[in-house]
């Protein structure tokens, strides 16, 4: 069973994080009882939602791993400032999703379908902001189809709920580091002082921009069988 790099944002110059590699003994081969817990909770979507589970199983290469611990930064007096430390519940690159081990599952299922939402093929042609806003609209309108309790969501005067666009847009651009519309910063130079951003581009670090950081960590990704992942 192979384990793959989780990539993280090109980082460069002293305040880069080293890469996320698996553990120095190698990767776990067998999966555990957590990884066990995980497949059976993504197998309940099989009632609901079996296409979900079908591309989890076929299209894409699905990891589990140690929660990710993310800093969202600030640029303020000429520094960069931790304002806060957040966990990432999964990750997608390409057709790559990692998933947190140890979740709760009602949690688990919410991050698979939005990770999901990530590889679908509508979202080639969005930027990186409107790429996550579709994904958590997308996923806030499952949850509530499926009559499941969730943070984007408003009950209306007759008692239905719908989603709360406004407040997804206000975590997108709190939690993933936004600045006034700009292009997403996805690296630094220069001691911090120059920042690289989404398209390639490069600029000098502004007062007030705000950066995802992942420190160096042992996330422990383990490959989740396609096998495993197979409705009835």
């Amino acid at each position: 069973m192979s384990c793959r790099r989780e990539p993280t944002h090109p980082l460069r110059g002293p305040n880069a994080a080293s890469p996320l590699n698996c553990p120095s003994t190698g990767c776990v081969s067998q999966i555990d009882r957590d990884d066990e817990l995980l497949i059976q909770c993504i197998l309940q979507l099989c009632r609901t939602d079996p296409d979900i589970v079908a591309r989890a199983s076929g299209d894409l290469t699905l990891y589990s791993r140690q929660p990710k611990r993310i800093e969202l930064q600030r640029y303020e007096g000429g520094r960069w400032v931790t304002k806060r430390t957040v966990t990432s519940g999964g990750t997608t690159r390409g057709t790559t999703v990692w998933i947190n081990r140890g979740e709760d599952c009602a949690k688990t299922k919410e991050v698979v379908y939005h990770e999901v939402m990530h590889t679908m093929p509508r979202q080639q042609s969005m930027n990186s902001r409107d790429r996550e806003i579709d994904a958590y609209t997308r996923t806030a309108q499952w949850m509530i189809d499926r009559g499941m309790e969730g943070r984007f969501q408003r009950t209306n005067p007759d008692g239905t709920k719908s989603v709360d666009s406004a407040a997804i847009v206000r975590h997108v651009d709190g939690a993933y580091g936004y600045s006034s519309g700009e292009l997403r910063i996805v690296g630094r130079e220069n001691g911090g002082n120059t920042v690289l951003l989404e398209d390639g581009t490069r600029r000098a670090a502004r007062e007030g921009d705000q950066f995802q950081y992942i420190p160096p960590q042992d996330l422990q990704e383990r490959r989740i069988p396609p096998d495993t992942l197979r409705c009835p």
